[in-house]
Protein backbone atom coordinates (compact mmCIF):
# COMPACT_ATOMS: atom_id res chain seq x y z
CA UNK A 1 0.00 0.00 0.00
CA UNK A 2 2.62 2.08 0.86
CA UNK A 3 4.03 1.94 -2.74
CA UNK A 4 6.06 -0.73 -4.42
CA UNK A 5 9.20 -0.26 -2.69
CA UNK A 6 8.02 -1.04 0.86
CA UNK A 7 5.30 -3.42 -0.46
CA UNK A 8 5.18 -6.37 2.15
CA UNK A 9 3.47 -9.23 0.97
CA UNK A 10 3.59 -10.96 4.81
CA UNK A 11 0.53 -12.64 6.63
CA UNK A 12 -1.49 -9.58 7.85
CA UNK A 13 -1.00 -9.29 11.73
CA UNK A 14 -3.52 -7.47 13.99
CA UNK A 15 -2.76 -5.21 16.26
CA UNK A 16 -4.29 -7.77 19.25
CA UNK A 17 -1.77 -10.46 17.71
CA UNK A 18 0.87 -8.46 18.12
CA UNK A 19 -0.10 -6.84 22.03
CA UNK A 20 -0.51 -10.97 22.73
CA UNK A 21 3.13 -11.39 21.86
CA UNK A 22 2.75 -13.73 19.25
CA UNK A 23 4.67 -14.16 15.85
CA UNK A 24 3.99 -11.17 14.01
CA UNK A 25 5.07 -8.74 11.86
CA UNK A 26 6.80 -8.40 8.58
CA UNK A 27 8.90 -9.95 6.64
CA UNK A 28 11.06 -7.43 4.57
CA UNK A 29 14.57 -8.34 4.94
CA UNK A 30 15.27 -6.61 1.51
CA UNK A 31 19.07 -7.72 1.64
CA UNK A 32 21.50 -6.11 -0.48
CA UNK A 33 21.64 -5.54 -4.24
CA UNK A 34 24.45 -6.40 -5.89
CA UNK A 35 23.99 -9.02 -8.48
CA UNK A 36 25.55 -11.35 -10.65
CA UNK A 37 23.89 -11.20 -13.71
CA UNK A 38 25.01 -11.87 -17.39
CA UNK A 39 26.20 -9.57 -19.34
CA UNK A 40 24.50 -8.68 -21.84
CA UNK A 41 25.72 -4.62 -23.24
CA UNK A 42 22.42 -3.21 -24.86
CA UNK A 43 24.77 -1.02 -27.41
CA UNK A 44 21.79 0.88 -27.97
CA UNK A 45 21.18 4.54 -28.85
CA UNK A 46 20.18 6.24 -25.91
CA UNK A 47 19.70 10.07 -24.01
CA UNK A 48 19.81 12.82 -26.19
CA UNK A 49 18.09 15.47 -24.57
CA UNK A 50 18.41 18.74 -27.20
CA UNK A 51 17.94 15.44 -29.41
CA UNK A 52 14.65 14.93 -28.91
CA UNK A 53 14.23 15.43 -25.54
CA UNK A 54 14.21 11.91 -25.02
CA UNK A 55 14.90 10.81 -21.57
CA UNK A 56 16.06 6.54 -21.40
CA UNK A 57 15.94 4.95 -17.67
CA UNK A 58 15.99 1.51 -17.67
CA UNK A 59 13.80 -0.99 -15.85
CA UNK A 60 14.33 -5.21 -15.20
CA UNK A 61 10.91 -6.38 -16.82
CA UNK A 62 11.05 -7.36 -20.24
CA UNK A 63 7.96 -4.95 -22.03
CA UNK A 64 6.04 -7.46 -23.44
CA UNK A 65 6.09 -9.28 -20.47
CA UNK A 66 4.81 -6.65 -17.94
CA UNK A 67 1.92 -6.52 -16.29
CA UNK A 68 -0.44 -3.80 -14.24
CA UNK A 69 -2.10 -5.32 -11.74
CA UNK A 70 -0.46 -3.85 -8.30
CA UNK A 71 -1.39 -7.04 -6.22
CA UNK A 72 0.59 -9.26 -8.41
CA UNK A 73 4.02 -8.60 -8.35
CA UNK A 74 5.00 -10.99 -10.78
CA UNK A 75 6.30 -9.01 -13.92
CA UNK A 76 5.12 -5.61 -11.98
CA UNK A 77 7.11 -2.66 -13.42
CA UNK A 78 8.45 -1.20 -10.60
CA UNK A 79 10.98 1.55 -12.17
CA UNK A 80 7.93 2.55 -14.08
CA UNK A 81 5.18 2.56 -11.54
CA UNK A 82 6.82 5.90 -10.34
CA UNK A 83 6.30 8.17 -12.91
CA UNK A 84 2.67 6.18 -14.55
CA UNK A 85 1.21 6.51 -10.68
CA UNK A 86 1.57 9.61 -8.02
CA UNK A 87 1.84 9.05 -4.65
CA UNK A 88 0.32 11.05 -1.93
CA UNK A 89 3.35 12.61 -1.40
CA UNK A 90 6.91 11.99 -1.65
CA UNK A 91 9.57 12.09 1.12
CA UNK A 92 11.94 14.95 1.24
CA UNK A 93 15.46 13.77 2.58
CA UNK A 94 17.37 16.68 2.49
CA UNK A 95 14.08 19.10 3.43
CA UNK A 96 13.08 15.47 6.14
CA UNK A 97 9.59 16.83 4.67
CA UNK A 98 6.68 15.36 2.54
CA UNK A 99 6.60 16.68 -0.90
CA UNK A 100 2.96 16.86 -1.82
CA UNK A 101 1.28 14.84 -5.07
CA UNK A 102 -1.88 13.76 -5.12
CA UNK A 103 -2.52 14.71 -1.67
CA UNK A 104 -2.54 18.97 -2.17
CA UNK A 105 -2.82 18.66 1.98
CA UNK A 106 -2.94 16.39 5.05
CA UNK A 107 -4.07 16.41 8.25
CA UNK A 108 -4.23 13.95 11.94
CA UNK A 109 -6.41 14.92 14.31
CA UNK A 110 -7.28 12.69 17.14
CA UNK A 111 -8.39 9.28 15.68
CA UNK A 112 -8.37 10.40 12.25
CA UNK A 113 -6.24 10.99 9.50
CA UNK A 114 -7.77 13.24 6.33
CA UNK A 115 -6.02 12.90 3.01
CA UNK A 116 -7.68 16.15 0.19
CA UNK A 117 -6.87 15.08 -3.41
CA UNK A 118 -5.97 17.43 -6.22
CA UNK A 119 -8.15 17.73 -9.27
CA UNK A 120 -6.46 14.97 -11.61
CA UNK A 121 -7.75 12.11 -13.84
CA UNK A 122 -6.37 8.67 -14.74
CA UNK A 123 -5.02 8.28 -18.33
CA UNK A 124 -8.35 7.69 -19.63
CA UNK A 125 -10.27 10.62 -18.29
CA UNK A 126 -11.48 9.72 -15.29
CA UNK A 127 -10.98 11.62 -12.14
CA UNK A 128 -9.11 10.58 -9.12
CA UNK A 129 -11.56 10.09 -6.43
CA UNK A 130 -11.54 9.10 -2.84
CA UNK A 131 -13.66 5.73 -4.00
CA UNK A 132 -10.39 5.22 -5.79
CA UNK A 133 -8.39 5.13 -2.60
CA UNK A 134 -10.96 3.30 -0.78
CA UNK A 135 -11.35 0.36 -2.77
CA UNK A 136 -7.49 0.27 -2.96
CA UNK A 137 -6.91 0.40 0.37
CA UNK A 138 -10.18 -2.10 1.45
CA UNK A 139 -8.41 -4.87 -1.10
CA UNK A 140 -4.68 -4.44 0.79
CA UNK A 141 -6.46 -5.74 3.76
CA UNK A 142 -7.39 -8.56 2.36
CA UNK A 143 -3.83 -8.11 0.61
CA UNK A 144 -2.01 -8.37 4.27
CA UNK A 145 -0.82 -5.14 4.24
CA UNK A 146 0.65 -4.23 7.97
CA UNK A 147 -1.22 -0.23 7.28
CA UNK A 148 -3.93 -2.14 8.99
CA UNK A 149 -2.59 -3.16 12.47
CA UNK A 150 -3.64 0.88 12.27
CA UNK A 151 -6.74 1.24 10.91
CA UNK A 152 -10.22 0.85 11.86
CA UNK A 153 -11.83 2.22 8.66
CA UNK A 154 -11.40 4.24 5.07
CA UNK A 155 -13.80 6.40 3.71
CA UNK A 156 -14.62 8.87 1.32
CA UNK A 157 -16.09 11.94 2.73
CA UNK A 158 -16.61 13.41 -0.66
CA UNK A 159 -15.02 12.89 -3.79
CA UNK A 160 -11.53 14.39 -3.01
CA UNK A 161 -11.57 13.30 0.88
CA UNK A 162 -10.48 10.68 2.22
CA UNK A 163 -10.72 9.92 6.20
CA UNK A 164 -8.43 7.24 7.59
CA UNK A 165 -10.33 5.97 11.00
CA UNK A 166 -7.35 5.20 13.14
CA UNK A 167 -7.62 2.89 16.00
CA UNK A 168 -7.16 5.14 17.91
CA UNK A 169 -4.56 8.45 18.85
CA UNK A 170 -1.48 7.26 17.21
CA UNK A 171 2.16 8.57 16.83
CA UNK A 172 1.26 11.03 14.26
CA UNK A 173 5.26 10.45 12.67
CA UNK A 174 4.45 7.01 12.34
CA UNK A 175 0.81 7.35 10.28
CA UNK A 176 1.74 9.98 8.09
CA UNK A 177 5.01 7.59 7.11
CA UNK A 178 2.54 4.87 6.42
CA UNK A 179 -0.27 6.23 4.46
CA UNK A 180 1.38 9.16 2.85
CA UNK A 181 4.10 7.55 0.31
CA UNK A 182 0.77 5.38 -0.89
CA UNK A 183 0.45 5.17 -4.36
CA UNK A 184 -2.74 5.39 -5.75
CA UNK A 185 -2.47 2.68 -8.33
CA UNK A 186 -5.81 0.73 -8.36
CA UNK A 187 -8.79 2.88 -10.33
CA UNK A 188 -12.07 1.57 -9.00
CA UNK A 189 -13.33 0.97 -11.99
CA UNK A 190 -11.21 -2.12 -12.64
CA UNK A 191 -10.50 -3.43 -9.13
CA UNK A 192 -14.24 -2.93 -7.99
CA UNK A 193 -15.55 -6.03 -9.14
CA UNK A 194 -12.28 -8.03 -7.31
CA UNK A 195 -13.05 -6.17 -4.00
CA UNK A 196 -17.09 -6.83 -4.13
CA UNK A 197 -16.25 -10.89 -4.97
CA UNK A 198 -13.93 -11.19 -2.24
CA UNK A 199 -16.67 -9.23 0.86
CA UNK A 200 -19.33 -11.36 -0.93
CA UNK A 201 -17.89 -14.61 -0.37
CA UNK A 202 -17.97 -16.46 2.69
CA UNK A 203 -15.06 -16.79 4.56
CA UNK A 204 -12.73 -19.59 4.05
CA UNK A 205 -12.05 -21.25 0.93
CA UNK A 206 -14.25 -19.62 -1.22
CA UNK A 207 -12.80 -16.05 -0.03
CA UNK A 208 -9.17 -17.47 -0.45
CA UNK A 209 -10.13 -17.90 -3.44
CA UNK A 210 -11.41 -15.05 -4.47
CA UNK A 211 -8.29 -13.20 -3.20
CA UNK A 212 -6.22 -15.55 -5.17
CA UNK A 213 -8.25 -14.51 -8.20
CA UNK A 214 -6.84 -10.93 -7.24
CA UNK A 215 -3.47 -11.77 -6.75
CA UNK A 216 -3.00 -13.75 -9.85
CA UNK A 217 -4.91 -10.83 -12.27
CA UNK A 218 -2.37 -10.29 -14.59
CA UNK A 219 -3.86 -6.62 -16.21
CA UNK A 220 -2.13 -6.05 -20.04
CA UNK A 221 -2.50 -2.25 -19.57
CA UNK A 222 -1.75 0.37 -17.29
CA UNK A 223 -4.29 2.99 -16.41
CA UNK A 224 -1.85 5.50 -14.64
CA UNK A 225 -2.84 8.72 -13.33
CA UNK A 226 0.84 10.15 -13.08
CA UNK A 227 2.76 12.28 -15.25
CA UNK A 228 3.79 9.74 -17.89
CA UNK A 229 1.63 7.85 -19.82
CA UNK A 230 2.59 4.56 -21.79
CA UNK A 231 2.07 4.98 -25.75
CA UNK A 232 3.69 1.87 -26.63
CA UNK A 233 5.61 -1.32 -25.57
CA UNK A 234 7.71 -3.31 -27.90
CA UNK A 235 10.12 -6.30 -26.85
CA UNK A 236 13.27 -3.47 -25.86
CA UNK A 237 11.19 -0.90 -24.50
CA UNK A 238 8.86 1.00 -23.19
CA UNK A 239 7.68 4.56 -24.80
CA UNK A 240 5.78 6.90 -22.51
CA UNK A 241 4.98 10.43 -23.17
CA UNK A 242 3.66 13.47 -20.95
CA UNK A 243 0.05 13.33 -19.81
CA UNK A 244 -1.47 16.60 -20.87
CA UNK A 245 -3.69 16.91 -18.44
CA UNK A 246 -1.42 16.52 -15.49
CA UNK A 247 -1.13 19.13 -13.26
CA UNK A 248 2.73 19.08 -13.55
CA UNK A 249 2.44 18.90 -17.67
CA UNK A 250 3.30 22.42 -18.52
CA UNK A 251 6.20 22.34 -16.24
CA UNK A 252 7.59 19.48 -17.58
CA UNK A 253 10.24 20.12 -20.62
CA UNK A 254 11.06 16.43 -21.30
CA UNK A 255 8.29 15.28 -23.18
CA UNK A 256 9.18 11.90 -23.57
CA UNK A 257 10.53 9.03 -21.41
CA UNK A 258 11.61 5.82 -22.27
CA UNK A 259 12.42 2.50 -20.26
CA UNK A 260 14.81 -0.06 -21.86
CA UNK A 261 14.88 -3.27 -21.04
CA UNK A 262 17.84 -4.16 -18.91
CA UNK A 263 18.83 -7.79 -17.86
CA UNK A 264 21.26 -6.77 -14.84
CA UNK A 265 23.62 -4.59 -12.90
CA UNK A 266 26.66 -5.35 -16.40
CA UNK A 267 24.12 -4.45 -18.70
CA UNK A 268 22.95 -1.03 -16.73
CA UNK A 269 26.80 -0.78 -15.57
CA UNK A 270 27.83 -0.98 -19.77
CA UNK A 271 24.50 1.42 -20.68
CA UNK A 272 26.12 4.54 -18.05
CA UNK A 273 29.72 3.94 -19.66
CA UNK A 274 28.73 4.02 -23.03
CA UNK A 275 26.51 7.04 -22.00
CA UNK A 276 23.75 5.33 -23.82
CA UNK A 277 21.37 5.95 -20.35
CA UNK A 278 20.25 9.43 -19.22
CA UNK A 279 19.73 8.41 -15.51
CA UNK A 280 18.78 5.14 -13.63
CA UNK A 281 16.99 5.69 -9.88
CA UNK A 282 19.22 3.16 -8.21
CA UNK A 283 21.96 0.88 -9.62
CA UNK A 284 24.85 -0.32 -7.41
CA UNK A 285 28.21 0.58 -9.27
CA UNK A 286 31.11 -1.34 -7.82
CA UNK A 287 34.74 1.25 -7.63
CA UNK A 288 36.01 -0.40 -10.40
CA UNK A 289 32.95 0.60 -12.99
CA UNK A 290 32.98 3.92 -11.16
CA UNK A 291 36.46 4.59 -12.02
CA UNK A 292 35.14 3.90 -16.02
CA UNK A 293 32.07 6.20 -16.27
CA UNK A 294 32.47 9.54 -18.65
CA UNK A 295 32.43 12.88 -16.65
CA UNK A 296 29.23 13.51 -17.93
CA UNK A 297 27.81 10.97 -15.16
CA UNK A 298 26.87 12.31 -11.96
CA UNK A 299 26.26 10.63 -8.92
CA UNK A 300 23.53 11.07 -6.61
CA UNK A 301 23.93 9.33 -3.08
CA UNK A 302 21.21 8.54 -0.81
CA UNK A 303 21.57 7.51 3.09
CA UNK A 304 19.51 4.07 3.09
CA UNK A 305 18.95 3.65 6.66
CA UNK A 306 20.20 -0.17 6.34
CA UNK A 307 22.39 -2.50 5.25
CA UNK A 308 24.36 -5.39 5.97
CA UNK A 309 24.10 -7.31 9.44
CA UNK A 310 25.76 -10.20 11.12
CA UNK A 311 22.11 -12.58 12.00
CA UNK A 312 21.50 -15.17 14.73
CA UNK A 313 19.35 -17.93 15.48
CA UNK A 314 18.43 -17.02 19.23
CA UNK A 315 17.43 -20.84 19.54
CA UNK A 316 20.96 -21.69 19.05
CA UNK A 317 22.97 -23.42 21.73
CA UNK A 318 25.97 -21.17 20.93
CA UNK A 319 24.25 -17.67 19.53
CA UNK A 320 21.51 -17.63 21.34
CA UNK A 321 23.58 -16.20 24.23
CA UNK A 322 23.98 -13.19 24.80
CA UNK A 323 27.49 -13.18 26.00
CA UNK A 324 28.16 -14.88 22.70
CA UNK A 325 26.71 -12.33 20.59
CA UNK A 326 28.36 -9.38 22.93
CA UNK A 327 31.81 -11.82 22.13
CA UNK A 328 31.42 -11.51 18.78
CA UNK A 329 30.91 -7.82 18.29
CA UNK A 330 34.06 -7.09 20.52
CA UNK A 331 36.03 -9.25 18.06
CA UNK A 332 34.40 -8.42 14.71
CA UNK A 333 36.16 -5.24 13.14
CA UNK A 334 33.42 -3.76 11.31
CA UNK A 335 34.86 -0.70 9.67
CA UNK A 336 37.09 -3.46 7.64
CA UNK A 337 34.04 -5.58 7.04
CA UNK A 338 31.81 -2.01 5.91
CA UNK A 339 35.23 -1.17 3.73
CA UNK A 340 35.57 -4.73 1.98
CA UNK A 341 31.17 -4.67 1.33
CA UNK A 342 31.51 -1.75 -0.57
CA UNK A 343 34.52 1.12 -0.12
CA UNK A 344 32.76 4.09 -1.53
CA UNK A 345 29.35 3.48 -0.16
CA UNK A 346 29.66 2.19 3.00
CA UNK A 347 29.53 3.26 6.46
CA UNK A 348 30.87 0.86 9.60
CA UNK A 349 28.10 2.05 12.58
CA UNK A 350 29.97 3.09 15.22
CA UNK A 351 27.42 2.10 17.78
CA UNK A 352 25.07 -0.55 17.62
CA UNK A 353 21.68 1.02 18.48
CA UNK A 354 19.12 -0.50 15.82
CA UNK A 355 18.67 2.31 14.30
CA UNK A 356 20.70 3.94 11.68
CA UNK A 357 23.62 7.04 12.75
CA UNK A 358 21.26 9.93 11.39
CA UNK A 359 18.25 8.80 13.78
CA UNK A 360 20.18 8.13 16.72
CA UNK A 361 21.42 11.53 16.49
CA UNK A 362 18.26 12.99 15.74
CA UNK A 363 15.84 11.00 17.82
CA UNK A 364 17.42 8.90 20.62
CA UNK A 365 18.11 10.65 23.90
CA UNK A 366 21.80 11.74 24.14
CA UNK A 367 21.56 10.63 27.90
CA UNK A 368 20.96 7.25 26.66
CA UNK A 369 23.28 7.02 24.11
CA UNK A 370 26.39 8.39 25.42
CA UNK A 371 25.72 4.89 27.76
CA UNK A 372 25.79 2.09 25.66
CA UNK A 373 28.30 0.10 24.23
CA UNK A 374 30.10 0.84 21.57
CA UNK A 375 31.39 -2.55 21.05
CA UNK A 376 35.26 -1.60 19.67
CA UNK A 377 37.26 -4.32 18.71
CA UNK A 378 39.16 -5.64 22.13
CA UNK A 379 40.07 -9.44 22.34
CA UNK A 380 40.40 -9.17 26.02
CA UNK A 381 36.94 -8.14 26.71
CA UNK A 382 35.49 -10.86 24.18
CA UNK A 383 38.03 -13.25 26.36
CA UNK A 384 36.16 -12.51 29.23
CA UNK A 385 32.45 -12.67 27.71
CA UNK A 386 32.99 -16.02 26.83
CA UNK A 387 34.79 -17.80 29.58
CA UNK A 388 31.67 -16.22 31.70
CA UNK A 389 29.21 -17.69 29.17
CA UNK A 390 31.35 -21.20 29.54
CA UNK A 391 33.88 -21.46 26.89
CA UNK A 392 37.17 -22.15 27.32
CA UNK A 393 40.56 -22.18 25.06
CA UNK A 394 42.22 -24.78 24.30
CA UNK A 395 45.47 -24.09 22.85
CA UNK A 396 44.57 -21.88 19.88
CA UNK A 397 40.80 -22.70 19.80
CA UNK A 398 37.52 -22.36 22.05
CA UNK A 399 35.85 -25.08 23.33
CA UNK A 400 32.42 -24.94 25.10
CA UNK A 401 31.78 -26.91 28.31
CA UNK A 402 31.40 -30.11 26.60
CA UNK A 403 34.78 -29.87 25.19
CA UNK A 404 33.52 -29.26 21.19
CA UNK A 405 34.79 -26.33 19.44
CA UNK A 406 33.13 -23.67 19.14
CA UNK A 407 31.98 -23.26 15.29
CA UNK A 408 30.60 -20.39 13.27
CA UNK A 409 28.92 -21.30 10.03
CA UNK A 410 28.02 -18.24 8.78
CA UNK A 411 24.82 -18.72 5.72
CA UNK A 412 24.55 -16.15 3.03
CA UNK A 413 22.81 -15.85 -0.37
CA UNK A 414 25.41 -16.59 -3.11
CA UNK A 415 23.68 -13.62 -5.19
CA UNK A 416 24.36 -11.21 -2.80
CA UNK A 417 28.13 -10.75 -4.03
CA UNK A 418 28.77 -7.78 -1.29
CA UNK A 419 27.12 -9.46 1.80
CA UNK A 420 29.56 -12.52 0.69
CA UNK A 421 32.25 -10.26 0.96
CA UNK A 422 31.06 -8.83 4.21
CA UNK A 423 31.58 -12.93 5.85
CA UNK A 424 34.56 -13.18 3.66
CA UNK A 425 35.72 -10.61 5.90
CA UNK A 426 33.95 -11.83 9.13
CA UNK A 427 35.08 -15.25 9.07
CA UNK A 428 39.13 -14.91 9.14
CA UNK A 429 38.58 -12.62 11.67
CA UNK A 430 36.68 -15.10 13.73
CA UNK A 431 38.92 -17.65 13.55
CA UNK A 432 42.03 -15.29 14.57
CA UNK A 433 40.31 -15.45 18.00
CA UNK A 434 39.55 -19.03 18.03
CA UNK A 435 36.43 -19.99 16.31
CA UNK A 436 35.86 -21.99 13.56
CA UNK A 437 34.00 -19.69 11.62
CA UNK A 438 33.17 -20.98 7.56
CA UNK A 439 31.35 -19.33 5.15
CA UNK A 440 28.54 -21.30 3.50
CA UNK A 441 27.02 -19.40 0.43
CA UNK A 442 23.46 -20.61 -0.53
CA UNK A 443 21.48 -19.77 -3.34
CA UNK A 444 18.39 -17.08 -2.66
CA UNK A 445 15.27 -19.31 -2.80
CA UNK A 446 17.04 -22.18 -1.15
CA UNK A 447 18.68 -19.77 2.02
CA UNK A 448 14.80 -18.26 1.99
CA UNK A 449 13.21 -21.08 2.90
CA UNK A 450 16.22 -22.94 5.18
CA UNK A 451 15.63 -19.56 7.16
CA UNK A 452 12.08 -19.96 7.40
CA UNK A 453 12.56 -23.22 8.42
CA UNK A 454 15.21 -21.53 11.11
CA UNK A 455 17.51 -24.08 9.82
CA UNK A 456 20.61 -21.80 10.27
CA UNK A 457 22.99 -20.42 12.80
CA UNK A 458 24.39 -17.43 11.56
CA UNK A 459 23.38 -15.09 8.47
CA UNK A 460 24.96 -12.33 6.71
CA UNK A 461 21.35 -10.60 5.81
CA UNK A 462 20.32 -7.10 6.67
CA UNK A 463 19.13 -4.59 9.41
CA UNK A 464 16.42 -1.79 9.46
CA UNK A 465 13.65 -0.64 7.80
CA UNK A 466 15.19 0.37 3.99
CA UNK A 467 15.15 4.16 3.41
CA UNK A 468 13.01 4.99 5.96
CA UNK A 469 14.75 7.83 8.75
CA UNK A 470 12.41 7.16 11.69
CA UNK A 471 13.41 4.61 13.99
CA UNK A 472 9.87 3.11 14.94
CA UNK A 473 10.25 1.39 12.04
CA UNK A 474 13.67 0.05 12.52
CA UNK A 475 12.70 -1.41 15.95
CA UNK A 476 9.95 -2.77 14.68
CA UNK A 477 11.15 -4.73 12.33
CA UNK A 478 13.98 -6.03 15.03
CA UNK A 479 11.37 -7.01 17.94
CA UNK A 480 8.11 -7.86 16.36
CA UNK A 481 8.52 -8.82 12.28
CA UNK A 482 7.57 -12.43 11.88
CA UNK A 483 11.49 -12.58 10.34
CA UNK A 484 12.95 -12.56 13.50
CA UNK A 485 10.16 -13.84 16.13
CA UNK A 486 9.32 -16.82 14.07
CA UNK A 487 12.44 -17.14 12.05
CA UNK A 488 15.25 -15.96 14.02
CA UNK A 489 13.20 -17.25 17.38
CA UNK A 490 14.08 -13.86 19.28
CA UNK A 491 12.46 -13.84 22.71
CA UNK A 492 9.72 -12.14 23.70
CA UNK A 493 10.95 -10.52 26.88
CA UNK A 494 14.27 -10.60 27.69
CA UNK A 495 16.09 -9.13 31.39
CA UNK A 496 18.29 -5.96 30.90
CA UNK A 497 20.40 -3.63 33.21
CA UNK A 498 17.82 -0.85 34.06
CA UNK A 499 17.09 1.64 34.04
CA UNK A 500 18.78 3.00 31.03
CA UNK A 501 20.47 5.99 31.81
CA UNK A 502 21.49 5.11 34.97
CA UNK A 503 21.00 0.95 35.52
CA UNK A 504 20.91 -0.02 38.85
CA UNK A 505 19.29 -3.17 38.95
CA UNK A 506 17.39 -5.48 36.55
CA UNK A 507 13.82 -5.46 34.68
CA UNK A 508 12.52 -7.75 32.55
CA UNK A 509 11.30 -6.07 29.62
CA UNK A 510 9.19 -6.53 26.23
CA UNK A 511 10.45 -4.84 23.58
CA UNK A 512 7.78 -5.16 20.92
CA UNK A 513 5.11 -3.82 23.31
CA UNK A 514 7.15 -0.80 23.75
CA UNK A 515 7.52 -1.09 20.15
CA UNK A 516 3.62 -0.95 19.64
CA UNK A 517 3.33 1.69 22.62
CA UNK A 518 5.59 3.91 20.69
CA UNK A 519 3.39 3.63 17.48
CA UNK A 520 0.32 4.77 19.81
CA UNK A 521 1.95 7.51 21.93
CA UNK A 522 1.43 11.54 20.79
CA UNK A 523 3.66 12.43 23.51
CA UNK A 524 7.41 13.68 21.92
CA UNK A 525 8.36 13.34 25.54
CA UNK A 526 7.37 9.85 25.49
CA UNK A 527 8.45 8.62 22.05
CA UNK A 528 11.70 9.56 23.01
CA UNK A 529 11.83 8.14 26.20
CA UNK A 530 10.55 4.77 24.26
CA UNK A 531 13.19 5.03 21.41
CA UNK A 532 16.07 5.94 24.45
CA UNK A 533 14.70 2.33 25.57
CA UNK A 534 14.33 0.48 22.29
CA UNK A 535 18.20 1.23 21.61
CA UNK A 536 19.32 0.03 24.90
CA UNK A 537 18.04 -2.83 25.29
CA UNK A 538 18.83 -3.48 21.28
CA UNK A 539 22.60 -2.65 22.15
CA UNK A 540 22.82 -5.40 25.26
CA UNK A 541 20.62 -7.86 23.70
CA UNK A 542 22.09 -7.48 20.19
CA UNK A 543 19.28 -9.11 17.93
CA UNK A 544 21.31 -8.57 14.89
CA UNK A 545 24.96 -7.19 14.73
CA UNK A 546 24.75 -3.88 12.57
CA UNK A 547 28.23 -4.19 10.40
CA UNK A 548 27.54 -0.97 8.01
CA UNK A 549 25.05 1.55 6.50
CA UNK A 550 24.86 2.11 3.08
CA UNK A 551 24.63 5.00 0.44
CA UNK A 552 22.21 4.50 -2.00
CA UNK A 553 23.60 4.98 -5.74
CA UNK A 554 21.21 6.88 -8.12
CA UNK A 555 22.42 8.39 -11.92
CA UNK A 556 22.36 11.03 -13.75
CA UNK A 557 23.98 12.11 -17.61
CA UNK A 558 24.50 15.71 -17.77
CA UNK A 559 25.42 15.29 -21.39
CA UNK A 560 22.67 16.54 -22.69
CA UNK A 561 20.19 18.02 -19.60
CA UNK A 562 20.47 20.58 -16.98
CA UNK A 563 20.38 19.04 -13.51
CA UNK A 564 20.23 21.16 -10.59
CA UNK A 565 22.80 20.77 -7.89
CA UNK A 566 23.13 17.52 -5.29
CA UNK A 567 21.81 20.00 -2.48
CA UNK A 568 18.66 21.84 -3.94
CA UNK A 569 15.96 20.47 -2.39
CA UNK A 570 14.09 18.75 -5.42
CA UNK A 571 16.79 16.38 -5.73
CA UNK A 572 16.53 15.45 -2.03
CA UNK A 573 13.35 12.90 -3.10
CA UNK A 574 14.54 9.62 -4.39
CA UNK A 575 15.08 9.53 -6.97
CA UNK A 576 16.30 12.68 -9.36
CA UNK A 577 15.31 10.18 -12.85
CA UNK A 578 12.06 9.75 -11.72
CA UNK A 579 11.23 12.92 -9.16
CA UNK A 580 13.17 15.88 -10.80
CA UNK A 581 12.07 14.76 -14.32
CA UNK A 582 8.60 14.68 -13.62
CA UNK A 583 8.34 18.03 -11.66
CA UNK A 584 10.73 19.61 -14.70
CA UNK A 585 13.81 20.02 -12.23
CA UNK A 586 15.13 18.38 -15.19
CA UNK A 587 15.26 19.81 -18.56
CA UNK A 588 16.98 19.54 -22.04
CA UNK A 589 20.35 21.81 -22.89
Amino acid sequence: MVGPERQSKSTLVTRRKILAGSAAGIATSIAGCSQSDPASPSGSNGGGGSKGAVFTNANWTVPTDAQWNPYNLSNWPVSLVNIVYDSFAEFNDNTKGFEPALAKKWTVNGDMMTVSLRKQTWHNGDQVTANDVVVQYRLAKYEGDLVWNYLDAVTAKDDSTVQFKLIGELNPTVIKRYILPTRVHAPAYVFKEYLNKIENASEGDERDKAIANLLNYAREKPTGNGPYKVDKTTNSKFELSVYKDHPWADDISVKNYEFKYASGNQDRWASLSSGNIDGYGSTYVPPDVYKSLPDSIREVNFTQYADFALVFNHDDEDFGKRKVRQALAHIIDRKTVANNVGPRTRKPIKVPTGTSPFATKKYLPSSVVDSLNKYETNEEKATKLLQEAGYSKEGNKWVRGDGKPLKAPIKVDSGLSDYVSGVQTIVPQLKSFGIQAELKTIEGVSLSKQIRNSDFRLQGDSWGEWNESYPFFDYRSAFVSQDMVEWRNLPDQVTVPWPPENPNGEKKVKPSKMVIELSETTSKEKQQKLLGQLAWIYNITLPKLQMSERMDQAWINEKDWDVPSNDEDVMGVRFPAFWAVKTGAISPK
